[in-house]
């Protein structure tokens, strides 16, 4: 697996282009990382952040969700056809996880206060 900046442009100014390979498939996601994690050299908390990312696209019911989700605009047809990209691509990822569901292994409240396993992923470069 491998994780890293795209070079793809992002589609919004908060999301960030990261291009995942999983399998020897890739993956052009855009990333919502409001606290610059992806920019740490941290492969765990890159994960940490992307798979954060991917679980909340698939957990969202609908474009409009997820869009409020990150108060993107619900009119950005470049961001519907994203989002309908990667969540068609989302059942290959599910299947790498042994409960079929993506997983990122550490709390939202841990990851909101950069405490617990988040604080030793970002002091462990």
């Amino acid at each position: 697996m491998a994780i890293s900046m795209g070079n793809h442009p992002p589609l919004h100014p908060s999301l960030k282009a990261v291009t995942l390979v999983i399998n020897k498939r890739t993956y052009h996601l855009q990333v919502s990382d409001e606290y610059d994690d992806l920019l740490k050299d941290s492969p765990l908390l890159n994960f940490v952040v992307v798979f954060m990312e991917l679980a909340e696209l698939d957990d969202s019911k609908n474009f409009e969700g997820w869009c409020q989700l990150h108060h993107l605009k619900t009119t950005d047809q470049t961001l519907e056809s994203y989002y309908g990209t990667i969540s068609s691509q989302l059942d290959s990822i599910r299947s790498l996880f042994p409960n079929q569901r993506i997983d990122y292994f550490v709390s939202d409240l841990d990851y909101q206060l950069s405490a617990g396993a988040v604080q030793q992923l970002k002091q462990n470069r």
